[in-house]
């Protein structure tokens, strides 16, 4: 993951774990075991170290720049993209303020929440019911274009 805080090299790493006495389980492979180490355990300056990571690559990929959309979009259509885009920083906030093996909850229960209208009533008024797979597709399309808002923007018919 090449993360700053730990040494580059898988041998170095097993070395500062051995030496900082990381718990550990033996997993068997073939050809033998081998040492696991669960996140939920690691030290917190390297679980964080791994959070950290994984919300900067969930963004913006770090090779490549953002884009702009040049395709037109109306008002209507820019309304509901931003409607989108602020679903998704909702969805995206109740999901990492879970606790470890708790994401899938937190998720159904902001989906409940949402659904059912009485959470973020404008945003329900304008986008209507929508499922978490929907939303973890439009997080999807911002990584894969840079963080463009206006691709959340529905352009069927628009053509």
């Amino acid at each position: 993951m090449r993360l700053p805080v730990l040494p580059t090299t898988g041998r170095n790493i097993s070395l500062r774990a051995d030496a900082e006495e990381w718990s550990f389980f033996w997993e068997t492979v073939r050809g033998g075991q081998r040492k696991m180490y669960r996140a939920h355990i690691l030290p917190d300056y390297v679980r964080q170290a791994i959070l950290d990571k994984e919300e900067i690559d969930s963004l913006v990929p770090a090779d490549r720049k953002p884009t702009i959309s040049t395709e037109p979009v109306n008002e209507d259509q820019r309304t509901k993209a931003m409607a989108r885009a602020d679903l998704l920083r909702l969805y995206m906030q109740a999901v990492k303020s879970a606790a470890w093996g708790m994401k899938d909850q937190a998720r159904d229960d902001f989906m409940t929440a949402y659904n059912s209208g009485i959470a973020y009533q404008d945003l329900f008024k304008s986008l209507g019911p929508v499922n978490w797979k929907t939303i973890e597709g439009w997080k999807r399309k911002l990584k894969k274009h840079g963080g463009d808002t206006m691709r959340l923007a529905d352009r069927r018919g628009y053509h």
